[in-house]
């Protein structure tokens, strides 16, 4: 009984921590996209209103960006066996 109970718990714990290595890999995906957008920005019109024009893009290029993360995901890209 005590052993069944240490299983089930190592394998909740090796879950959460897969799920966790999930999260972090997604926000990584995510921070990269929106670095890349800024620095696009920043080469094709300076540092000037920076701040103003990824404003202007942020809304259109988080539609592409989430349709990217589908698709990355949809292609499994997010298994754990991906990246062991």
């Amino acid at each position: 009984m005590i052993k069944v109970n240490l299983q089930r718990g190592i394998i909740a714990m090796a879950n959460r921590i897969n799920n966790l290595k999930k999260i972090i890999l997604l926000a990584g995906d995510l921070l990269i996209l929106y670095l890349s957008l800024a620095i696009t920005l920043i080469i094709r019109y300076g540092w000037s209103p920076l701040g103003v024009r990824f404003e202007n893009h942020l809304q259109p290029f988080s539609l592409i960006f989430l349709a990217w993360l589908l698709i990355f995901y949809l292609n499994e890209l997010y298994r754990y066996k991906i990246f062991k």
